[in-house]
């Protein structure tokens, strides 16, 4: 009896001193845990008042390509209210956002933060085609780029060879853009027209004719444009032009209208794909080629 009382007493200690164990290593894992768990915070709330309240990584300048112009001035406004915030509290693509809103001129933005406190913009201007003068009661004038895209204008990009485009009705405006793009293919110049200076104006009715007034007041009507027909009406165009200038002809009037014809015919050996309208300048039209607004 009394060796297994003894057996008991040790078989208790035994139990006693494993529950000691288990209670002592668990108090010495959450003590470690409660260490570094002070520790880590300690290290964030440090890092984030360094990265987002110190004044090391205060935004202090600004780096902008092309560092002039009316975009960047407009560019520097918006980003002068970011002044003395910290450089990672600034989104990026808010803040690219926010600039192409305020700047439709601009066809994209590149933004990059250079530590420890400039923000570097660069920024690719929209290449405008022509200046859009709408309809009365349409709004103001503004400029299209070769993607179809209306903006403001800008006088730092209008330029003696940017055509103005006066449009009966907006519904024209992407057959009035293949033109202008088909016309730059053709001749592999942004100008519309370089045998007598470019074009001063481009008419677009609300059928969708154009005229072109262009030179020393030389009226040009191109008719409805196609795609798939213009480079044969440009060829027309060309041989006509050409012939003019060799003569030393001053063309008020040149109708294009009926070219390509659906079936061609042939003079003196020369296929000749449409009929060409030209009448000559004389002194009595030129008042009236002056006063020329366009179709009616």
């Amino acid at each position: 009896m009394a060796f297994r009382r003894a057996q008991k007493v040790i078989l208790r200690a035994k139990v006693q001193r494993e529950r000691w164990n288990e209670t002592r290593k668990f108090f010495a894992f959450f003590t470690r845990f409660a260490l570094f768990f002070i520790l880590g915070s300690g290290i964030l709330y440090y890092a984030h008042r360094f990265l987002f309240r110190s004044d090391f990584f205060m935004i202090r300048s600004f780096k902008l390509d092309p560092p002039e112009g009316n975009t960047a001035r407009k560019v520097s406004a918006n980003l002068s209210a970011l002044q003395g915030l910290s450089m990672f509290k600034v989104s990026l693509k808010e803040l690219e956002a926010r600039l192409a809103n305020d700047c439709p001129e601009a066809l994209s933005f590149e933004i990059s933060r250079s530590l420890p406190d400039v923000i570097e913009v660069k920024y690719f201007l929209r290449r405008p085609v022509a200046r859009l003068k709408p309809a009365e009661g349409q709004g103001p004038e503004r400029f299209l780029d070769d993607q179809g895209v209306l903006y403001a204008l800008d006088p730092s990009q209008i330029s003696s060879s940017l055509p103005q485009v006066v449009a009966g009705s907006t519904e024209s405006l992407s057959t009035t853009l293949d033109f202008l793009l088909s016309w730059r293919e053709a001749r592999g110049s942004d100008l519309v027209w370089t045998s007598t200076g470019s074009a001063r104006k481009i008419f677009v009715d609300r059928t969708g004719e154009i005229s072109l007034l262009a030179g020393e007041g030389t009226r040009i009507v191109w008719g409805n444009h196609r795609r798939e027909d213009f480079a044969e009406k440009f060829s027309r165009f060309n041989e006509v032009w050409s012939d003019l200038l060799a003569k030393g002809i001053h063309a008020q009037y040149v109708n294009l209208r009926d070219v390509p014809q659906k079936n061609s015919v042939v003079l003196e050996d020369r296929r000749i794909v449409g009929r060409v309208i030209v009448r000559p300048f004389f002194k009595k039209a030129v008042a009236s080629a002056a006063k020329w607004k366009g179709p009616n």
